[in-house]
């Protein structure tokens, strides 16, 4: 009994056999799925602080920089059932094999909170640019090796950055330049590269960072049931276009060449303590027309392809300039990665839109995005919650989030994410529409029900901003619709009048 005891210690602390997830990808329909087998869709938010301390606010409520419990009740009132949030390596790993667990004890405090309003968390190994070194952030200071940091910003020579005592550009200087041309600084492109090619041992001492943060979460047992996964790393920039400059180019081959092997080395690390929850992993950052990767991670039930959509043509406000090329790179940009999901066998996650103001241009580049991931049932999260400072955005960071500022709540892009959907669906297979229209205020639900250990399907119909005055124009094979006890108002169970019929809901605003 004794050995037995011993035995299920050491499962807990660095098997991660007592880790808790309830989803898992659907390798039929490349959709998500709970316990229940319920097909499951998250809408939510990023939350990514990238400078110290790399968490938000958790004691006081403000409209630019907490995630307090008003933050978490409010998300929930407007339909989000997840956060994207920020585990930072440079939080973590400050010093080389020198961890701060408290810094993970915050993390978990805010899933823990998001798990009182049943909001799903991943954590995102973000980094822009790599380091603040090279005017972004993400890495810590140690990763820069000895062969970067000595010509920073060259080749450009437009760019006039002062450093601060340590050496580092100031961010005000940095902002002079929009972020995204550092990437391709000699610096930046070579810390990447490093990273990528562990050069002196880097990828592994990342790897066995990410070993660390899914050990330590493993091991937190059944207290923490909303932790979906881990994505290990935002935006790779991939191998350096001044060393590789093919690979570069030609992004299948540098996912395949460059990028899956250190996945395979990051991911066989987390399997270690933690083998059933998600792993997101994207292509390289300008593998725009969808060269993917010729095989996933090895265990496709847990794995999930994350990419981000940005029209990128934005005016001076952050406004698109042309709705008609946007749509066009749009659709180009999703259909080449829903191509790459089929190809992959694994879920698929749209991690990263938006960035954009508060006017309907805006909206209407949201409704676009938004309703082709209506057509494939995909989830997403948008850029970002709040301001949170970001200094590596495409727009301004008082802007970007639900609020201006001057702390007033941006209503018409909240109201354009605060979509209504069915997050959770009761099917027994077959084709499912979960379809929302905010031009005619129409949702459409469309599926065959199942029978889901008695759970129902559950949707989510805005109520402060859409559905004022519902009315249910078509109700084939549905009993009733509920309001479902404890939640806010808009949270509906379907209830089926006979299992293996087709339902098929319909409900406009009067």
């Amino acid at each position: 009994m004794k050995f037995f005891s011993h035995m299920m210690l050491c499962l807990f602390f660095i098997g991660g056999a007592l880790a808790i997830n309830n989803i898992s990808v659907n390798l039929e329909t490349l959709n998500f799925k709970d316990q229940y087998n319920r097909t499951r869709i998250f809408h939510g938010q990023n939350v990514v602080v990238k400078e110290y301390p790399y968490y938000p606010m958790l004691d006081v409520y403000n409209t630019s920089m907490s995630f307090v419990e008003k933050d978490a009740q409010d998300l929930k009132k407007w339909g989000q059932n997840v956060i994207r949030l920020y585990m930072s390596w440079e939080g973590f790993e400050p010093e080389r094999q020198n961890y701060n667990y408290e810094y993970l004890a915050k993390l978990k405090e805010i899933i823990l909170l998001c798990q009182k309003y049943d909001i799903y968390v991943f954590l995102d190994a973000h980094q822009d640019l790599y380091s603040r070194f090279f005017c972004g952030e993400g890495m810590p200071d140690w990763t820069i090796m000895n062969n970067t940091n000595h010509t920073f910003p060259a080749p450009f020579k437009n760019v006039q950055l002062r450093r601060d005592d340590e050496g580092a550009p100031l961010i005000e200087d940095c902002l002079k330049v929009g972020f995204f041309e550092y990437y391709f600084t000699k610096d930046a492109s070579q810390q990447g590269e490093n990273l990528f090619l562990n050069y002196n041992g880097l990828a592994d001492d990342f790897a066995a960072m990410w070993g660390k943060v899914a050990s330590y979460f493993a091991s937190q047992g059944d207290e923490i049931t909303h932790l979906l996964g881990y994505e290990i790393i935002n935006e790779p920039f991939g191998v350096s276009p001044y060393n590789h400059f093919v690979d570069w180019l030609f992004g299948g081959r540098q996912n395949n060449k460059y990028l899956l092997p250190f996945y395979k080395k990051v991911s066989q690390k987390m399997r270690e303590s933690d083998p059933k929850r998600l792993v997101f992993y994207e292509t390289a950052l300008f593998d725009f027309l969808g060269g993917g990767f010729e095989s996933n991670l090895g265990t496709p039930e847990y794995e999930v392809l994350s990419y981000h959509i940005y029209c990128g043509v934005n005016n001076s406000q952050g406004d698109p300039s042309s709705s008609i090329l946007c749509h066009i790179l749009d659709t180009t940009f999703i259909n080449a990665k829903e191509k790459n999901i089929k190809s992959m066998k694994v879920g698929g996650f749209l991690t990263e839109f938006g960035a954009l103001t508060n006017s309907t241009k805006s909206s209407d580049e949201l409704d676009f995005v938004l309703n082709k991931a209506d057509k494939h049932l995909r989830s997403w999260a948008h850029w970002q919650y709040k301001g949170y400072g970001d200094i590596t955005t495409q727009s301004d960071s008082d802007s970007e989030g639900f609020f201006d500022s001057n702390g007033n709540l941006q209503s018409n892009k909240v109201k354009h994410l605060s979509r209504p959907f069915a997050y959770a669906i009761c099917s027994q297979g077959g084709e499912i529409i979960s379809e929302f229209n905010p031009s005619k205020v129409t949702y459409e639900l469309s599926y065959l029900s199942g029978n889901c250990a008695e759970q129902q399907t559950e949707i989510y119909l805005s109520e402060e901003f859409w559905f004022t005055n519902k009315k249910i124009v078509k109700a084939e094979n549905v009993q009733d619709l509920v309001a479902i006890d404890g939640q806010p108002k808009g949270y509906y169970k379907v209830v089926p009048l006979n299992q293996n019929k087709q339902v098929h809901l319909v409900i406009k605003n009067k």
